[in-house]
């Protein structure tokens, strides 16, 4: 089924697709509103035993995109930032302030895909996530260089004498004045300026 589920699009079809493919397994989870644990059944040709997730969210189809720290830490970047994933790792550096990732992120602007932003490219940036010395999350900043939702396009980007150093100028929109992303992925930071 993996195969078929091609775009955000085929995820609500998921149902009807999986019903053709007449399969052995299948979870049916519902999530009635309230804020407890998502509630549900595991069914096994024709046995049924109820389960349950442990969330409050039923999104199973989720991206999860998973960060493996020093010390065997996972996290999933999914729970922290947003619902859309599309992060890559840039970079990332130790020093006296703690420890800072770099990621390069590129997702759809609209999981939907209708309406406002629907068909758009997409939001594209960077984000830097900031840990303590052990490793400990404590902080994310967003960049972006491409943008529906904000309307940021047409951005430029300049050469450096340093290759690992890009230099993004952002255009004037109507939401905020024009200003200079420079990212640096030799000491994984961003630094915005007008």
């Amino acid at each position: 089924m993996g195969e078929k589920i091609t775009s955000p699009q085929w995820i609500e079809k998921t149902d009807s697709i999986a019903k053709t493919l007449n399969p052995k397994e299948s979870f049916i989870f519902k999530n009635d509103g309230s804020n407890k644990e998502v509630q549900g059944k595991f069914i096994l040709g024709n046995k049924a035993q109820s389960a349950s997730l442990f969330t409050k969210n039923n999104m199973i189809y989720r991206f999860n995109n998973y960060l493996i720290l020093p010390n065997n830490k996972k996290i999933n970047t999914y729970d922290f930032i947003d619902s859309y994933g599309g992060n890559e790792l840039v970079s990332y550096v130790s020093d006296q302030s703690g420890n800072r990732i770099l990621l390069y992120f590129e997702h759809t602007s609209n999981f939907n895909a209708c309406g406002m932003c629907g068909a758009s490219e997409g939001e594209k940036g960077y984000r830097v996530l900031y840990f303590t010395s052990d490793w400990n999350y404590k902080k994310h900043e967003d960049f972006l260089t491409e943008s529906c939702i904000n309307n940021i396009y047409d951005t430029v980007v300049t050469k450096t004498k340093d290759s690992k150093v890009l230099k993004f100028a952002i255009k004037k929109t109507t939401t905020s004045p024009a200003y200079t992303l420079v990212v640096d992925r030799n000491n994984a930071s961003v630094t915005k300026s007008k």
